[in-house]
């Protein structure tokens, strides 16, 4: 599971083997847990390896290209979040494999990045041992007080990272956008009370 959860890539092999359903019932098993991996199905595990190879995954253009992707998903998990109750800053997305989970964070107010920074650091470094929070990925676009630029957060495990990109919120590829922070975290035990941007809020006490 962790190593879906890592990845940017799967190969998912020998498809040609199952019926439709099964093949659709694994697919949706594996954006439950990672909804940001691009998933190639192949015979014989042959794919053409450009896709895979140099992908340059933890560069900060990647990040922006991957939350753009993310937009997709976000509707798809709303459709299948019938019967579960959310608040209205969070999506949360549930794989019954050991609460391994997706969950996405939105914030339309702008944040102070310190703060930001803090709290990842805190998530990621200090979490709630009574909780069982384990957080593998994390991947995201900020909105920042007073930033022109559009910030990306990025995170494998424990190792983070969160700077400005070369993307304006004035561009042509966010023109029709709000202005609003998301970030997506996948791990287990992803709690609706730890994860949530608005301590965050530039102004906030």
């Amino acid at each position: 599971l962790k190593q879906i959860s890592y990845a940017d890539q799967l190969l998912l092999n020998k498809t040609d083997l199952v019926s439709s359903r099964d093949k659709e019932r694994t697919m949706h098993r594996i954006r439950q847990i990672n909804p940001l991996a691009q998933v190639h199905c192949t015979k014989y595990s042959r794919v053409n390896l450009d896709t895979i190879l140099n992908i340059r995954g933890f560069e900060l253009d990647s990040g922006i290209k991957c939350m753009t992707e993310l937009q997709s998903s976000l509707i798809k998990k709303e459709k299948q979040a019938s019967g579960i109750n959310l608040s209205s800053d969070l999506h949360v997305n549930h794989s019954h494999d050991k609460l391994v989970q997706s969950v996405v964070v939105k914030e339309t107010k702008p944040l102070d990045f310190s703060k930001v920074k803090r709290w990842i650091g805190e998530l990621l470094w200090e979490p709630d041992a009574e909780s069982g929070l384990d957080i593998f990925r994390v991947k995201g676009i900020l909105n920042i007080h007073n930033e022109k630029h559009i910030f990306v957060v990025q995170a494998v495990h424990e190792t983070f990272e969160i700077e400005a990109s070369k993307e304006l919120w004035t561009s042509k590829s966010f023109e029709n956008e709000d202005r609003e922070s998301r970030i997506i975290f996948i791990g287990r035990n992803l709690k609706a009370a730890k994860l949530s941007l608005r301590a965050c809020v530039y102004g906030q006490t």
